[in-house]
């Protein structure tokens, strides 16, 4: 992986943009422009990981992996070769609003588990005299559900996002 540097600070998306080697070469100039927006709109979360890994031969694809360091999270997403050559003909702060929204989806979704959590605790906490284990595991069965179908409908209200595989 190759993370993009300048030579001021660390040009990336949060934490840092880890790009593969392919990746890095063909859209070095790109990339670092698109960074420098979508750090801007995502300045809170400097420990989460946004990278981007894959290859346009073959029709390999492109991964995108984040990673939330407070909550322990991950989430990813999934882009065809075709679909990277279409967002990269479009100018380079519409595809850092697009990568920020996926972003923004990402984080809804750990704000989800992570309230989730929170409640599953107290709960446990509260209530000595019922099995936690089985509760938990509904609820934690439900919540899975519901975020990943948030995540889905946030997803398909973007023209371009929802072609994508998220999850």
């Amino acid at each position: 992986m190759t993370t993009i540097n300048n030579s001021s600070n660390n040009i990336n998306f949060t934490a840092r943009l880890e790009l593969s080697p392919s990746l890095a070469k063909k859209y070095s100039q790109r990339l670092e422009n698109i960074a420098q927006t979508f750090e801007t709109k995502t300045q809170h979360y400097k420990d989460d990981v946004f990278s981007i890994n894959g290859r346009e031969a073959d029709n390999v694809g492109f991964h995108i992996y984040h990673y939330d360091k407070d909550m322990e999270h991950e989430n990813g997403c999934d882009i065809t070769s075709e679909q990277w050559s279409k967002l990269f003909e479009k100018p380079d702060e519409f595809i850092a609003k697009k990568l920020t929204k996926l972003f923004n989806i990402f984080k809804k979704k750990d704000k989800e588990y992570d309230n989730a959590g929170k409640y599953v605790v107290s709960v446990i906490k509260k209530d000595k005299n019922n099995d936690p284990t089985d509760f938990e595991s509904k609820f934690w069965d439900i919540v899975v559900d519901k975020a990943n179908s948030d995540m889905q409908i946030a997803a398909g209200k973007d023209a371009v996002i929802k072609n994508w595989k998220v999850y």
